[in-house]
């Protein structure tokens, strides 16, 4: 077998794996994919070698793409297929009972929220779930990163970066994958670089710390715990901080640099 990706591939190697054949060799078969997707060979290119490829006796040429149903020259090619199946997208029930069903066949036993975190994260990726449960059936556990939510993300996120944990990257990759806007995730830092901010200020004087509390809405489990990540920073390397992030701010919004950046820069152990 010779497996080509016509976005990768020169048509002329597609082409000379289908007419070079070995003295040993009875059958050969040539798998192509996306060459109705891939801009890089008109489809008249393919189309001079269509009638002898269909009347070959030795090669036996198998075509994937996606996306292509209404195309005029998908149709057109469909001609000299011998056979043609469409593999439609599952919907998120059929899914889910997929899931199921493997998951009976291995014994095992998720929680709808693992189940729900594996179908958003594999979708229509069949293989990659069985797959996944593989690893779970061998001892793998379901990452925590893969089960929360954008919300319980976040938080996780803040923590590392404020503790400044070498996962903190791997943990905005995540971020990003749960649909959070790099505009989102920003005010989140400020908003929480600014809070331990003044709680450094005033360290000393708990009835400020109480109002900030109460003023900023900030829940009692969080604020104790940034009371804590406070002690971390000194007043000074807190100040140097902010004030970077307000020029980020005005940086991130006109394009002149990422959050990808930011985050390293506050990462740096010499702020």
């Amino acid at each position: 077998m010779e497996k080509f990706d016509a976005e990768e591939n020169d048509f002329s190697k597609i082409s000379a794996a289908a007419e070079n054949q070995s003295l040993f060799q009875e059958k050969k078969l040539v798998v192509i994919e996306r060459f109705f997707t891939s801009k890089k060979v008109a489809y008249e290119t393919l189309k001079k070698k269509l009638k002898s490829w269909q009347e070959s006796k030795i090669n036996v040429f198998i075509f994937w793409d996606e996306n292509v149903a209404t195309k005029k020259e998908f149709k057109e090619f469909l001609k000299f297929a011998e056979k043609s199946q469409e593999f439609k997208e599952l919907t998120p029930q059929q899914t889910k009972l997929f899931l199921e069903k493997e998951m009976l066949n291995r014994k095992l036993r998720l929680s709808e929220k693992e189940k729900t975190a594996l179908m958003n994260r594999f979708k229509n990726n069949l293989w990659g779930l069985a797959n996944e449960l593989d690893k779970i059936t061998l001892g793998s556990n379901l990452s925590t990163e893969i089960i929360l939510n954008k919300e319980e993300k976040i938080y996780n996120f803040l923590d590392a970066l404020i503790e400044r944990r070498i996962n903190t990257p791997r943990l905005l990759l995540s971020l990003y994958e749960a649909g959070a806007e790099e505009l989102y995730i920003f005010a989140a830092i400020v908003n929480s670089f600014r809070n331990l901010l003044l709680l450094k200020k005033y360290a000393d004087k708990p009835a400020l710390l109480s109002k900030i509390e109460k003023e900023f809405g900030i829940h009692p489990y969080v604020f104790k715990k940034l009371l804590a990540q406070s002690q971390r920073y000194g007043l000074k390397t807190l100040t140097i901080i902010y004030k970077k992030l307000l020029e980020y701010d005005i940086a991130l919004k006109l394009g002149k640099t990422k959050l990808e950046y930011i985050v390293f820069d506050l990462m740096n152990k010499k702020l």
